[in-house]
């Protein structure tokens, strides 16, 4: 899964509006109860005709309408550039694909779902983005800040599900809502109705989806919200399997999106199992890979960035298939939850749906066994690495002795002609003699008293290579002695220690 691809797009897609660097830094935590809700317009009596105090399901002892309210304001950046977004309407005859825009026109067209059957569903589809900082991180919407409020009145969203949103560790909850939770809505329910109103059950992964699913158990028709990036997989799913089907179940549409989910997991991973032997490969070091030529040492060093990236990418990628396994076990004990509460026992409804969640809930356990043996491999190739990288190394400074040595050499010859040349040279300038001389015609000449270089010459020459020969040998023996006696000391003073222990 290439992300940087998906950043760009997003990016091509939405046109950046930041929010306020005040805000976001939360210098209002202060006063976020007081002065914040005011900036909303959320005090007195107005709060009530604002979200979330006007949804229906808004249930004050559990749930926190302030979090929601200020993850809005604080942690979502609303950008221009969405126009439509897609549902989908399951029918008598079937899935029935259309989309909305987003004003109010199209906000009152999702509104009004009488249109649909009983039992029927209604699926939106609502583009999200995860931004990732330095220090924050934040939700990118394609529409208004009003725009976003106004259709979660609308759609009756409970604010948890606006937390779970900015959740970046993922989670799930579910919820039986009750006629008289939120009094300031149902003024004309009477106090003794204390039976259940709808069932909602929300999932979040770790990366960008989400899915908020409701049963409203008066009207018998559901709402799902889907949210995320790159969101056709989803819809072609949704659209080609139930297609024809006249009577679909709420839990089908989740169980196929959460199926959805494990499938991108699936070519992630497929993906990352593909680069990892291209890097096997590369090494010469892995267990598919016989009879390969490595590359290059140079050329490995160069993917060194990319093997660390990989290795985020894979851990990644198992901590998501891990917490859709959770799903799908949280997806099966709302089932039976949900059933109850119909007081449903019809089995023919119950088992093939647990049958589908325990297929999938054995190919999540060996996905995530994949994943842990690609981290692993991944964690091989990134250990050859080091030790080429370290071999290099070695090799490098094991050049540049070979080159020292080349280089000391080198001036022991020189220092050998110098010990040769110089005394000539000293008893020449001393005695102002001169040994060789060159007439008026250009022919060199030789003096007579040559034998006097050759005499002077061998004889300081022989004296101070025999000095220098006694000089190294004293430094050496000197040296040794000093060593001995070091090391007599501390054999001394590990007995006496072991004396003294013992």
């Amino acid at each position: 899964m290439d992300i940087s691809a998906l950043s760009s797009g997003c990016r091509r897609r939405f046109s950046r509006s930041p929010i306020d660097r005040g805000w976001r830094e939360g210098a209002w935590k202060a006063s976020r109860h007081g002065e914040f809700q005011g900036r909303l317009g959320l005090t007195g009596t107005k709060r009530h005709d604002q979200w979330p105090y006007n949804c229906q399901y808004f249930t004050a002892h559990v749930m926190d309408p302030t979090e929601a309210i200020d993850l809005n304001a604080r942690d979502t950046e609303y950008l221009e550039g969405e126009e439509f977004c897609p549902y989908i309407d399951f029918a008598e005859s079937g899935p029935v694909k259309a989309s909305f825009q987003l004003n109010d026109t199209g906000l009152s067209q999702i509104r009004d779902m009488n249109a649909l059957p009983f039992s029927g569903t209604r699926v939106l589809f609502i583009p999200q983005w995860r931004l990732y900082s330095t220090t924050y991180s934040t939700i990118q919407l394609g529409m208004k800040e009003t725009t976003w409020t106004d259709l979660l009145s609308i759609l009756m969203i409970p604010p948890n599900v606006v937390e779970l949103l900015h959740e970046n560790n993922g989670g799930s909850w579910q919820h039986v809502s009750h006629c008289n939770d939120n009094a300031t809505v149902h003024r004309n329910v009477s106090a003794d109705h204390t039976g259940p109103c709808a069932y909602h059950i929300c999932f979040k992964t770790s990366q960008f989806e989400l899915m908020y699913a409701r049963h409203d158990f008066h009207s018998k028709r559901n709402l799902i919200l889907i949210m995320g990036v790159n969101l056709h997989r989803e819809i072609e799913r949704l659209t080609s399997q139930f297609k024809g089907l006249p009577s679909v179940h709420l839990f089908h549409i989740l169980l196929a999106v959460l199926g959805t989910w494990l499938q991108k997991l699936e070519q992630s991973r497929w993906s990352l199992d593909f680069s990892v032997l291209q890097l096997e490969q590369n090494t010469g070091f892995g267990q598919l890979v016989r009879d390969v030529v490595p590359s290059p040492t140079e050329r490995l060093f160069l993917q060194r960035n990319d093997t660390a990236g990989a290795q985020g990418y894979i851990r990644s990628v198992a901590r998501h298939s891990i917490c859709t396994g959770d799903f799908f076990g949280v997806l099966e004990e709302a089932l039976s939850r949900f059933l109850a509460l119909q007081d449903c026992q019809d089995d023919s409804l119950r088992q093939p749906i647990l049958d589908a969640l325990g297929q999938y809930q054995s190919q999540q356990r060996t996905q995530a066994v994949q994943a842990h043996d690609l981290s692993w491999r991944i964690d091989t190739q990134w250990d050859v690495l080091v030790a080429l990288s370290a071999k290099r190394d070695s090799d490098v400074n094991i050049a540049m002795a070979q080159d020292a040595r080349t280089d000391s050499l080198l001036m022991r010859k020189m220092a050998s002609v110098s010990i040769v040349f110089l005394p000539a040279t000293f008893l020449a300038t001393f005695f102002s003699m001169m040994f060789f001389r060159v007439d008026d015609a250009g022919h060199l000449n030789i003096s007579q008293n040559i034998w006097v270089y050759f005499a002077f010459t061998s004889a300081m020459s022989l004296l101070i290579g025999l000095y220098f020969r006694f000089s190294s040998r004293c430094r050496s023996f000197f040296h040794a002695r000093i060593y001995r006696s070091h090391r007599s000391a501390s054999l001394v003073s590990d007995v006496e220690k072991i004396e003294d222990s013992a």
